[in-house]
């Protein structure tokens, strides 16, 4: 079994539009070493080990890969009509970390009312982006014009699409080579997404490598929060956080 590694950086509450960046430095091997990144002037760093991967996903967060892995969990709402910095009103943390074969993501969502959680879509490449679901931004080697767009709901429905030059260049049918599995607990729903490398648009990621990455969890259809806020729709590779492969 090969060890993996992930850091993280939680953003820490600090926004500044100007002079911001925001990383995930997502490490494979045997070395643990830090991430930086200047957040309005605010240096954080974290690294942790995440431990030995396993090859079956379940939704389930609780192996010792996750508890162990580094965390983000500072999540802003997004709105077309302010830019003021509201939290997301749920809880949320993420986890992220990569074999020579894979990245893997993993997500926790609080939730108070599973019950009541809005997800109907069972059939692959449904239309669920009213729903409660994840969506994720990955842009390999960081074109800030390409890259996978990823919705999952609850019921582990998974809608994904490679975009060539933003929405208008959007591909429905191509399918990307992976796996999600979801589950609800009784306050939370939870998933563990596995993206294998190897196709063209998603090439085996090197020691160096970076990544345009972002991460956003609709809630009831209605609040739409971001780990990096991109203040005009979440189409917007330009403002896409970066992964860092180590």
């Amino acid at each position: 079994m090969k060890q993996w590694f992930c850091q993280a950086l939680k953003e820490n509450n600090v926004i500044a539009r100007e002079g911001f960046s925001q990383e995930i430095a997502v490490q494979i091997g045997t070395i643990r070493e830090e991430v930086r990144a200047e957040v309005g002037g605010i240096r954080a760093e974290m690294g942790v080990q995440l431990g030995h991967i396993r090859t079956e996903i379940e939704g389930k967060l609780d192996d010792a890969v996750w508890k162990e892995a580094a965390q983000v969990d500072s999540f802003f709402q997004h709105s077309t009509v302010h830019t003021a910095a509201i939290p997301s009103s749920q809880r949320t943390r993420i986890h992220l970390g990569y074999t020579d074969e894979a990245l893997y993501f993993g997500f926790y969502g609080h939730d108070a009312h599973p019950d009541s959680l809005v997800g109907r879509s069972r059939n692959f490449d449904a239309e669920l982006w009213h729903e409660d679901i994840v969506e994720l931004f990955i842009d390999p080697g960081f074109t800030h014009r390409n890259y996978l767009h990823v919705g999952i709901n609850h019921l582990g429905t998974v809608h994904d699409a490679w975009l060539t030059g933003g929405l208008s260049g959007r591909g429905v049918g191509w399918n990307a080579d992976a796996r999600a599995v979801a589950m609800v607990g009784r306050d939370f729903w939870s998933l563990e997404y596995r993206l294998n490398f190897g196709d063209a648009e998603v090439p085996q990621a090197q020691s160096g490598a970076e990544w345009g990455f972002n991460f956003v969890r609709v809630f009831r259809g209605a609040e739409y929060s971001q780990w990096v806020r991109t203040y005009d729709g979440g189409h917007r590779p330009d403002d896409f956080g970066l992964l860092i492969f180590q």
